[in-house]
């Protein structure tokens, strides 16, 4: 009886830390994980830890050794460096962001969001105002 008892205790023990232990990552997102915060740890050449999790599924992550950061792929980030651009009276302009462009990706569709994204576009962008 005595055994039964610890082995259904062990048994319940390992279920908690596997339920810590295991993380889902799905279609719509990608993760970045590191081994006691290093990227790659090799080992005698071999490495311990692959930290880009880029495919759906399930993946180990222990407490205490391993941090996972966690991405949505639906969001892109634009950069872009310093140009001249040709204005409408055939003049050169030097254009840059002052901050980066997200675009984030979505199955939805309504009428009034991509205006009033555009709209936050032209009001941070510091163009002037259409006379």
């Amino acid at each position: 009886m005595n055994r039964w008892i610890t082995g259904v205790l062990l048994l319940a023990a390992a279920l908690v830390f596997t339920l810590f232990c295991v993380t889902i990552i799905d279609e719509r997102e990608q993760g970045f994980r590191t081994l006691l915060n290093q990227a790659e740890p090799k080992l005698f050449g071999v490495a311990l830890n692959r930290p880009n999790l880029v495919e759906p599924g399930w993946y180990i992550v222990i407490p205490g050794l391993h941090e996972l950061v966690r991405y949505d792929r639906r969001n892109i980030l634009f950069n872009s460096s310093k140009r001249s651009l040709n204005t409408v009276e055939r003049t050169l302009v030097d254009a840059d962001y002052a901050h980066g462009l997200v675009f984030k990706r979505s199955g939805l569709a309504h009428d009034d969001v991509p205006r009033y994204y555009f709209g936050r576009l032209l009001a941070t962008s510091g163009l002037p105002a259409k006379p």
